[in-house]
This record gives structure tokens, C-alpha cells and sequence, in this order.
């Protein structure tokens, strides 16, 4: 990886004022940026992501005037994890190590019935160390990754603090999530 002078709390300062001017999708994306040269940053992968630490996801920071948080997930199995939303968020994921592979779905039935849902694949893609992803409020996707990969995510919100859903391709119902039950 480049050698980045940028720590954490640049991010956070930086992100702060993002979006305090422009808390809309054009700052998201200018976070997102930053956030990719955060993920490149020796000072901070040696601190938040290495591999001596206990495989647990991290909440590193929680704005106390804007509410946007960092977490590092250090994963020790590799998952797949249901199509789901971060509900009233937005959120932006960036790899670490290994890798993530991420489908996004937009739902294609009319919503009008309560717990059911019916989903199309839109995109699938990979995330390799140091890249990084807006995913706007409403977003639906899931992930896969290996054994041992290492990301990092901005969310807008405490993501257990609100309602998201999960959905099931096979079956088309819609359930709520428990906290941190995706990633």
C-alpha cells in the first residue's frame, strides 16, 4: 500500500465538514473518496485492521454532532449474507484484505404487500484492498467474502438504531433484522 500520512481522525474531521455543506449523495461520494485513502493508509490499517487483534467487528468512531459512525469488521469465517438494506442510511463499504463480492437487487414487485418482496440482481462486482463503495439509503445488496477478510464501512446512522430489512430470493418474504446481523 502507498504511504498516506492520513489517520482516523483526518477521516472523521474531513467527513465532518463533507457533510455539514452538502449531507446529500454528492458529499457521500466525497467521503467515499476519502475513505479510500483512508483504507490505503498504513496508520491506520496497522492500528484498526491487524491481524493480531481479535476477529470482531469494531465500532473505531461514532460522530457526536452528526451521527455517522466507522466500523472495521475483522472476519475470521467467510459469509454470504442475505440481500439487504441499511434502511434509513446510507452506508459505504472499502476492503481491507481479501476481498468482498457485493450483488445489488432493486426490488421489481409494487411493495404493497406487507413481508413480501420480490428482487432482481442489478450488478455484481468485487471490492480489492483499498477501493470503496457508496451504497445511497434504500440500497439493497449483499456480500461474500472469504476467511480472514478485513473491511471497513461509513455508515450515516447507528444502523441498530432504525428498522432494515433482510430478504429471502427463494422465498420473496421480507424480515427485519436483528442489530449487526449483516454486514
Amino acid at each position: 500500500m502507498p504511504n498516506h500520512p492520513y489517520t482516523l481522525e483526518q477521516f472523521c474531521e474531513n467527513t465532518r465538514a463533507t457533510l455539514r455543506q452538502d449531507p446529500g449523495r454528492a458529499g457521500q461520494e466525497r467521503v467515499c473518496a476519502d475513505f479510500e485513502r483512508l483504507l490505503q493508509s498504513p496508520a491506520f490499517v496497522d492500528k484498526y485492521c491487524a491481524p493480531e487483534l481479535e476477529r470482531k467487528l469494531y465500532r473505531v468512531h461514532t460522530d457526536p454532532e452528526l451521527g455517522f459512525e466507522v466500523l472495521v469488521h475483522l472476519n475470521k469465517a467467510a459469509r454470504k449474507s442475505p440481500p439487504h438494506d441499511h434502511g434509513e442510511s446510507w452506508a459505504i463499504y472499502g476492503q481491507v484484505t481479501r476481498w468482498v463480492d457485493i450483488t445489488n437487487y432493486r426490488r421489481i414487485d409494487d411493495g404493497r404487500q406487507p413481508g413480501r418482496a420480490d428482487l432482481t440482481p442489478t450488478e455484481s462486482f468485487r471490492l480489492e484492498p483499498g477501493q470503496a463503495r457508496l451504497f445511497p439509503q434504500g440500497a439493497i445488496h449483499a456480500i461474500d467474502y472469504p476467511d480472514q477478510a478485513v473491511f471497513a464501512r461509513v455508515t450515516g446512522r447507528d444502523l441498530d438504531a432504525f428498522h432494515r430489512d433482510m430478504f429471502d430470493l427463494e422465498t420473496g418474504t421480507v424480515t427485519r433484522m436483528t442489530p449487526q446481523r449483516a454486514s
